[in-house]
């Protein structure tokens, strides 16, 4: 078994480039880094970025959730980040596609849910 977490860190690791993290609140930052360091690609994580908004006022807030997504991915990218890794998962998938934030911050975004599909298959 291995979670969504796990499965996208994996993924950034067979990728090979340095990659950010967007939670939804502040305050995951430790834990993400623990995480990394598990799946041994703590080197690779240049950036953890927050939403800043609670996940239950996402849908009334959605393209504000998408415009503070897109201020993410800036403040990674000034950081080296060449793709997004870990996104909330009630960010991606569920109020976005990974395609759509990617196409909206132009760079690179990893749906964690779909790594941990492809691990398991």
């Amino acid at each position: 078994m291995v979670g969504q977490a796990e499965a996208c860190f994996l993924f950034c690791g067979l990728l090979d480039r340095p990659f950010a993290s967007c939670s939804s609140m502040p305050g995951s930052e430790d834990r993400i880094r623990a995480w990394a360091r598990d799946a041994g690609v703590a080197p690779r994580l240049v950036a953890n970025t927050a939403i800043g908004i609670p996940n239950a006022e996402y849908p009334q807030r959605r393209q504000e959730l998408l415009d503070r997504f897109v201020a993410c991915v800036l403040e990674a990218r000034e950081q080296g980040a060449a793709l997004m890794g870990l996104v909330a998962m009630s960010i991606c998938p569920t109020e976005y596609a990974a395609r759509e934030l990617s196409a909206a911050s132009g760079l690179p975004v990893l749906d964690a849910l779909a790594c941990q599909i492809a691990l398991a298959e």
